[in-house]
């Protein structure tokens, strides 16, 4: 969980958010019509700009004191181009797995959003696993695809589910053409205003076309599509409805300010 300063192209203005990539993915869930339980640090005094979202999910974790709640500066230049131009990371680094609940095996997919070091988003994987997690996903972000490549193919290859975006998948495959996914795994390729793709294990790419909307604020839509993917899995249904449904959530995370349109 983090509070944001959007600062959209255009010369649309500068605004003030929540954000963070746990907190988009658990409203995409719950946009899905899923069931979501967001594991994140908790700032004590509640600040009045989170009051809705923690009424409205399961919000489990760690007590911090609200100064150390981190905060992110980002920079939207369109074309879906953005850029983190200033970072206050707080607490963040100081959670562990060591937080988390001793049995989890009642979670059918955890999610490891990324949490600054790729390293840690792997302590965390392996500590779900040994919780009892029954799948587990895991995206990533384009400073640590370009800085630190190889311990991101290291988380990649000890998830069910991975989710990273064209520009990643570049970093990581070259083409993302060429992006191939683990025995069991699939690995899903958002595209922007092309869609996204699901990659099973054989080569084969499910693609969804994208819904034509007018684009407010990008942040977060990543995470949203991951959010609406993982509802419909954790229901049972298959690529092409995930696919569908995480481009829903996209849309209509992208169509307002921050994540207000998936509360």
């Amino acid at each position: 969980m983090t509070i944001d300063t959007i600062r959209l192209s255009g010369g649309a203005g500068k605004h003030t958010t929540p954000g963070g990539a746990g907190l988009y993915t658990a409203l995409g869930v719950r946009a899905a019509g899923g069931a979501a339980r967001l594991f994140a640090q908790r700032p004590v005094p509640m600040p009045e700009i989170l009051f809705p979202y923690d009424a409205a999910l399961d919000w489990t974790g760690p007590e911090i004191p609200l100064d150390r709640l981190p905060r992110l500066d980002i920079a939207h230049h369109g074309g879906g181009k953005a850029e983190l131009v200033g970072a206050f990371w707080g607490a963040q680094l100081e959670l562990a797995p060591t937080d988390l609940p001793d049995d989890l095996s009642a979670i059918r997919i955890a999610h490891i959003a990324a949490l600054g070091p790729t390293a840690k988003q792997i302590e965390f994987v392996q500590a779900c696993r040994i919780q009892g997690v029954n799948k587990i996903s895991a995206g990533t972000y384009g400073r640590a695809v370009y800085e630190d490549g190889d311990v991101v193919r290291a988380l990649m290859a000890q998830v069910d589910y991975f989710f990273m975006n064209e520009n990643e998948a570049r970093g990581l495959f070259t083409d993302p053409a060429a992006v191939a996914a683990a025995p069991g795994q699939v690995v899903f390729v958002t595209l922007g205003e092309r869609g996204a793709a699901a990659v099973t294990e054989n080569g084969e790419q499910v693609r969804t076309e994208a819904e034509r909307v007018d684009e407010c604020d990008p942040t977060g839509a990543g995470d949203g599509f991951c959010g609406g993917v993982l509802a419909v899995l954790v229901a049972g249904g298959g690529l092409d409805e995930a696919a569908r449904e995480g481009v829903r959530v996209a849309a209509a995370t992208i169509q307002a300010l921050g994540p207000g349109n998936l509360i």
